[in-house]
């Protein structure tokens, strides 16, 4: 019986090096059943397939290195791919894998404590109960920070598969109370007992300029005389550069204050909100997440539009009073439009000695009645700590361009290039998001010489 079975190989040796994958086969009937010229043609015929298997090796271990996968998560051959690090908007990655992205498992830290009752059920209406009264100011209402708690990733970051599960923010948010805030309330309370009473408020548009959880304890304060127009535009991370958390922990303590006086502040004139630590100094992304941004005020038609004529502008103290970088050419433009404008400390509003409270501007009843006079006291030079006349000054900076912005327009304000951005370990090959840079269990921290992409 005729054998048409071919001839018989046998794997003597493998290899797997960069640049080579394939193996090395004999045919052992060469050696004994062959004649030796005949063993000589089969070997250089051999020799043929093993230079086409050498070819596809190359190929293939180029593929490799490139990253080659359909699904961006592995190599071709099951190792980790090969990645590229780029620079994306942080909010958006937030928005996409989740308010923790990069440090799932990392907790917040609290400062302050609450004894007030929390049903964190109140977290779904936060965005509607801080929304300004008045219809007109909700074009300006930038609701991003209150629409943190409930938000839910939309992607899970293929490369970070040992990430601890994902935990919504509303379940570990906690209402704050700390001393700064209930002095920052106070002093909300005593400039809008002064508003409330007094022509000269008629027309006055006012801009809370305070580190976050003061902003939102001041704005509390004044809520019902003025209808609070918040401008905070960034989430919460455990590692954020801005601590966004303590700001909504202060906002969800306030939340039944500006729920009830809401009907109230919608008959009022705008005050705008903005957290004054959103410029804060950034300095590592392998430790810090930058969760920083701008100041988006309305542009001057549009305060004209609302009725507003006087802007009064409130830091937190006499060294502070003026206006962050993101802010000059917008009151270079409100100059322009020849808005009367004041500053003045929220530190101008304090305790008279030996009296829990009211507080008074200038510290006392009596000091008190000299706001209005100080206010109009144009020719007169003020101390630090009391309102005064402003004229704001062109400055170039990385925030500013020292002209005024277009009155008519939404501004598109100079940022530094890196600003409000995180690194993401990118796919090579496919641009799939494997996960943030520096994600301690991300498979990129076990690769030995990824990409970098500026």
């Amino acid at each position: 019986m005729t054998n048409n079975a071919g001839p018989v190989f046998t794997r003597k040796e493998s290899i797997d090096k960069p640049g080579i994958i394939g193996a090395r086969w004999w045919q052992e009937s060469i050696a004994t059943e062959v004649p030796r010229r005949n063993a000589l043609k089969g070997l250089l015929a051999l020799g043929g397939v093993l230079g086409a298997m050498a070819l596809i090796g190359t190929c293939a271990s180029r593929a490799f290195s490139s990253g080659g996968s359909s699904s961006g998560g592995t190599s071709l051959f099951g190792g980790p791919p090969d990645v590229e690090f780029a620079p994306k908007a942080s909010l958006d990655m937030q928005k996409e894998f989740g308010w923790n992205f990069g440090a799932t498992g990392e907790a917040l830290v609290f400062d302050g404590t609450s004894t007030t009752p929390f049903d964190k059920s109140s977290l779904d209406s936060i965005d509607k109960d801080l929304a300004p009264g008045n219809p007109a100011y909700a074009p300006y209402f930038v609701p991003t920070l209150f629409q943190s708690p409930n938000a839910m990733p939309k992607s899970k970051p293929t490369g970070d598969p040992e990430a601890a599960a994902f935990q919504p923010l509303k379940d570990v948010l906690v209402p704050v109370l700390t001393p700064a805030m209930t002095t920052a309330f106070n002093q909300g309370k005593a400039l809008a007992a002064l508003l409330a009473v007094d022509p000269h408020a008629k027309d006055v548009a006012v801009i809370v300029d305070m580190p976050g959880a003061s902003a939102i304890a001041f704005a509390a304060g004044m809520a019902g005389v003025r209808d609070p127009v918040f401008l905070i535009d960034n989430w919460p991370h455990p590692r954020g550069v801005v601590a966004a958390h303590l700001t909504l922990a202060a906002a969800i303590y306030y939340q039944p204050l500006f729920a009830k006086a809401r009907p109230q502040s919608a008959k009022a004139r705008p005050m705008f909100v903005l957290d004054r630590n959103r410029l804060a100094t950034y300095i590592d992304d392998a430790t810090q997440f930058d969760n920083r941004h701008t100041a988006k005020m309305p542009t001057a038609n549009k305060l004209i539009e609302l009725g507003v004529k006087h802007l009064l502008y409130v830091g937190p103290n006499a060294v502070d009073r003026f206006e962050l970088d993101d802010l000059v050419d917008d009151f270079l433009a409100y100059a322009a439009s020849r808005f009367s404008f004041h500053v003045c400390p929220a530190m101008a509003f304090e305790q008279e000695p030996g009296i829990a409270e009211p507080f008074w501007y200038g510290g006392s009843k009596t000091a008190n009645a000299n706001f209005w006079s100080h206010w109009d006291s144009a020719a007169t030079l003020r101390t630090p700590n009391e309102v005064q006349v402003y004229t704001p000054k062109a400055r170039t900076t990385p925030y500013s361009s020292g002209t005024p912005t277009p009155s008519t327009t939404s501004p598109t304000r100079p940022r530094p290039s890196s600003f409000g951005m995180v690194p993401v370990a990118v796919a090579v090959g496919t641009g799939v998001i494997l996960g943030a840079r520096a994600s301690r269990s991300g498979s990129w921290n076990r690769t030995t010489s990824p990409s970098t992409s500026s």
